[in-house]
């Protein structure tokens, strides 16, 4: 059973890394650039 989670893009989350507070919706726009600036064309 799958189950969903809904969360607010506003909502702040911490990095566990580094404890800086951000919108979730930064984190994944910087999630995704990271990742694609890990691939070589």
């Amino acid at each position: 059973m799958t189950q969903k989670i809904i969360i607010a893009a506003a909502e702040f989350i911490v990095c566990p890394k580094c404890d800086y507070h951000f919108p979730l919706d930064q984190g994944i726009t910087w999630q995704t650039i990271e990742s694609m600036g890990q691939h070589r064309f």
